[in-house]
C-alpha cells in the first residue's frame, strides 16, 4: 500500500513539472525567404511569442554591408495585389549585425501558423508606390517566402 502512495505521489509530481515545463517554453515558427528573378537574396524569418507580442527576425544573405531591405509582411500567398499587413524595421539599420532585423508585432505565432501569410523584401528602405488598386508596387521586391499555411519549411 505504501508503495502505491508513493507511486501516486512521484507520478502527480513528474506530470505537473511536465506541464509547467511546457509552459515555460515560447511558440516559435522559421521561414525561408527566396530569391525572386535572380536576384541572390535569400533568408530567414524567426518568429517567437514573448509576452504578449511576437518578435520577428529577419536575416538575409546575398546582401553586401551599408545596403537597406525593407521587409512587408502581406496576406494571402506571395504575388501582386495582397493587403499589406505591417512594415518591419530595414534590414541594415541593426547596429550589431548589418544583415538582420529584429522588430515585434501584434500577431501571435499561432495567427500566423493558421493562416496564409507571405513576406517580401524590398530593395531600399521605404514602402515602394501603390498601383491604381492601391496595392504596393512589387517591382523592386527581390524575395519572397511564405509564412504559415503552405510555407516550404
Amino acid at each position: 500500500m505504501r508503495k502505491l502512495f508513493v507511486g501516486i505521489v512521484l507520478a502527480i509530481l513528474v506530470s505537473s513539472a511536465a506541464a509547467q515545463s511546457a509552459e515555460s517554453f515560447p511558440d516559435t515558427a522559421s521561414y525561408g525567404l527566396f530569391p525572386i528573378d535572380g536576384s541572390n537574396v535569400s533568408g530567414t524569418v524567426q518568429l517567437v511569442e514573448e509576452e504578449g507580442r511576437t518578435r520577428v527576425s529577419i536575416t538575409l544573405s546575398g546582401i553586401e554591408s551599408g545596403s537597406r531591405w525593407l521587409p512587408v509582411l502581406f496576406e494571402g500567398t506571395c504575388g501582386p495585389d495582397r493587403e499589406m499587413v505591417e512594415a518591419f524595421a530595414p534590414v541594415g539599420t541593426f547596429t550589431n549585425d548589418p544583415f538582420a532585423s529584429i522588430d515585434h508585432m501584434e500577431l501571435s505565432v499561432q495567427a500566423v501558423e493558421s493562416s496564409e501569410y507571405f513576406m517580401y523584401i524590398f530593395e531600399g528602405d521605404q514602402l515602394p508606390s501603390e498601383n491604381e488598386e492601391g496595392f504596393l508596387k512589387i517591382d523592386r521586391a527581390v524575395a519572397c517566402g511564405q509564412l504559415g499555411l503552405g510555407a516550404n519549411r
